[in-house]
């Protein structure tokens, strides 16, 4: 019986890792960036939500609502850390508030258009929620504890 126990935790250890070695590098960074926000921002009986999830080179655009408010984070991959950069609401759409932020031109586009299209998925009631965050936040020292 002991022998039979053991062989299944071995099995599912071993499907465990085959299972997280197969993940492609957007799920790898999907999955640490949802660990970084709901780290930082998720509270007892707050749950965050998190979507769309939009990433681009090294950075990212992550609709998120918890609550009755909800906004926009910037995200930045530095040393293969994700890291909060930047808290808006609607302040976060769009090329020119990405350039604004220091993203290449490229970058700012392509990530821009992939947030639009992702956020054409949400709901109404969601997207006002994400638009109910005010002004544009500075993370960036606030991660360096600053």
């Amino acid at each position: 019986m002991m022998a039979l126990r053991n062989l299944l935790i071995a099995v599912t250890l071993l499907v465990s890792a085959v299972c997280h070695a197969e993940q492609s590098p957007m799920e790898k960074d999907q999955n640490a960036i949802i660990a970084t926000l709901k780290a930082q921002f998720e509270k007892p009986g707050a749950p965050l939500t998190l979507a769309p999830i939009s990433i681009v080179n090294n950075h990212a655009v992550v609709g998120w609502t918890q609550e009755k408010t909800g906004g926009r984070a910037l995200l930045k991959k530095t040393n293969e850390q994700w890291q909060v950069t930047l808290c808006a609401g609607d302040g976060l759409k769009g090329e020119r508030a990405l350039l604004d932020a220091g993203i290449d031109k490229v970058t700012a586009h392509d990530l821009a258009k992939k947030a639009s299209q992702g956020e054409l998925k949400l709901s109404k009631s969601r997207l006002q929620q994400m638009s109910k965050f005010n002004g544009i936040m500075d993370m960036s020292q606030a991660a360096h504890g600053h």
